[in-house]
């Protein structure tokens, strides 16, 4: 496969450079690109309504040296999961779906295990079903129907709203739900129900055989070569978990729509922006298809996506601000550059000047118990729950690489904390030998802990 050599890409990226004396923002994503090598990053930032920056980085397409513009589509994934469930809540508010219907009301054919599951389990990931694109051949055509037959053979891995477990089987049948209840296929629905009421008018289904304008390119890297994004059947593109291209000023007219509440009632819009609970109390960071969570203090809601050779993150503030970021490379981190972008709009996010505090509540001891546990030979997952365990579970061997690294811990510093019920909340800044970096645990009233994200300077 001829490739392009990472070398020659940055000296393109010197050459589009978005302003001549770029600011911080621009600094941090044209300082990030570089280092990870991404051809184009596509940024919004918006603050109570008002757009701050929508500014394209780089190449849309690397063949043909085509800058990246505001009105670049990009893949966006799983992002597309907000968009199902809003989907799925306003035929809720119709009267037409159920939180509580069982998959057996739409799936008379499937098989008993079923019967338990509810549309809420599905919005929720707690339904036990898994990753139905881990067992298809991403070249062949399915249609829903066989689609939908794959996932009824598949045993639930638990008991349904005993555990939370990603599952994008979940989301591609919440998309043949909404087909069953309508008569329109979900992505037709969507553009009918969310997306012409919102004003994205670029938004649109992944489709590889139509010429699309302003479509960017996705790629992947291997550390020297770029290589174009994988084939995926068109069957495979078209289903609700995320196959959607979209531009930032999509996500303008998304953000305006949240904001004045015009899809959905504020009672469910702030159900889907709830954290859902397991059955033994343990809260999840993750509501009917949003995910949910805090930094420092500050309360957000999200949802990212990676799909051939694209990653995107849409980070909604409960303060205001929102900040999207997009980018044509597979692996890509979008979440470390949100995290970047939004600090320098807040303050108050930046943990890396942040003041320590006090440790009042042991929480330094705690995290030491977390670091010990997570690096032992014998880990023991049992004292995460949810969205945690399966963080925890990541963690462990990304944590033993950035010691391998950037040397040893050396120095822990409280810099937030806070009490929640019986539960608690807190972030520690970490040093090493060459680097620093941040960590925010969040343990629920069962004592268990809930959610736990790790940040490393410059990874």
């Amino acid at each position: 496969m001829r490739s392009i050599h990472g070398s020659a890409l940055l000296a393109l990226l010197a050459a589009v450079s978005p302003l001549a004396q770029a600011d911080k923002v621009d600094k941090i994503i044209e300082q990030y690109m570089a280092r990870r090598h991404a051809p184009a990053v596509e940024l919004l930032v918006i603050d109570h309504g008002k757009t701050l920056k929508q500014t394209a980085y780089g190449f849309a397409d690397l063949e043909w040296s085509v800058p990246a513009t505001k009105d670049a589509l990009f893949q966006t994934g799983s992002i597309g999961k907000i968009f199902t469930a809003t989907g799925v809540l306003a035929l809720v508010q119709d009267g037409k779906i159920g939180l509580e219907d069982p998959l057996t009301k739409f799936f008379p054919d499937a098989p008993d295990t079923w019967k338990a599951i509810t549309v809420r389990n599905l919005l929720e990931h707690t339904s036990g079903l898994g990753d139905y694109d881990n067992d298809v051949d991403l070249h062949k055509d399915y249609s829903e129907k066989e689609l939908v037959q794959l996932a009824e053979h598949e045993k639930p891995a638990f008991e349904p709203g005993t555990k939370w477990v990603y599952s994008n089987t979940g989301f591609m049948l919440l998309g043949a739900i909404i087909h069953k209840v309508t008569g329109q296929i979900y992505s037709d629905f969507l553009a009918q129900r969310v997306f012409k009421p919102a004003g994205m008018t670029t938004i649109r289904t992944l489709n590889d055989v139509e010429l699309i304008k302003n479509r960017a390119h996705g790629y992947d890297f291997d550390t020297k070569n770029f290589s174009n994004q994988d084939w995926v059947s068109p069957g495979l593109n078209s289903t609700a978990d995320g196959t959607l291209y979209a531009t930032t000023s999509d996500f303008i007219a998304w953000t305006k729509a949240l904001d004045s509440g015009s899809l959905l009632p504020a009672r469910l819009q702030e159900l889907a922006w709830t954290p859902s609970k397991l059955a033994d109390g343990t809260v999840n960071p993750y509501g009917l298809g949003w995910a949910i969570g805090s930094r420092l203090g500050s309360d957000y809601v999200w949802h990212n996506g990676a799909w051939q050779g694209f990653c995107a993150n849409y980070v909604r503030y409960r303060d205001g601000l929102t900040v999207v970021v997009m980018g044509n490379l597979s692996n890509l981190n979008t979440s470390r550059v949100v995290n970047a972008v939004a600090a320098q709009y807040r303050h108050k996010l930046n943990w890396e000047t942040a003041t320590a505090v006090p440790d009042e509540g042991q929480y330094l001891a705690n995290f030491k118990a977390i670091w010990d546990n997570l690096h032992a030979a014998k880990k023991d997952f049992s004292t995460f729950a949810g969205f945690a365990e399966t963080s925890a579970r990541g963690l462990a061997p990304r944590w033993a690489s950035v010691q391998a690294r950037f040397g040893s811990l050396t120095k822990t510093e409280l810099i937030y904390s806070k009490k929640l019920g019986s539960g608690y909340e807190y972030a520690v800044r970490l040093t090493f030998d060459k680097t620093t970096g941040f960590v925010q645990v969040r343990s629920s009233d069962t004592g268990k802990i809930d959610s736990i994200d790790f940040e490393i300077r410059d990874l």
